[in-house]
C-alpha cells in the first residue's frame, strides 16, 4: 500500500502545477499518495528535502486558492 498525505488546498496546487513541496514529513525516498479533501491529487516522492510530483491527477479538482 502507498500510504496517503493530506495536502491543503495551497499545496494541492502546487504539486498540480508541478511546484515541489517543503517541509512535508515525508521519509526521503518514500512513494506517498497526495490527496486533498480524500481525492487523489498526484503520487509524489521525497527527494532531496522536497516533496515532488510524479504524477498528477485532475479527478474533478478545482482550485482551492
Amino acid at each position: 500500500d502507498i500510504p496517503a498525505l493530506a495536502l491543503t488546498g495551497p499545496e494541492a496546487d502546487a504539486l498540480r502545477n508541478g511546484r515541489p513541496l517543503r517541509d512535508m514529513a515525508v521519509p526521503e525516498g518514500r512513494l506517498v499518495r497526495a490527496t486533498l479533501d480524500g481525492r487523489l491529487v498526484a503520487l509524489a516522492r521525497a527527494e532531496d528535502g522536497l516533496l515532488r510530483s510524479v504524477r498528477g491527477f485532475n479527478l474533478g479538482a478545482t482550485s482551492a486558492a
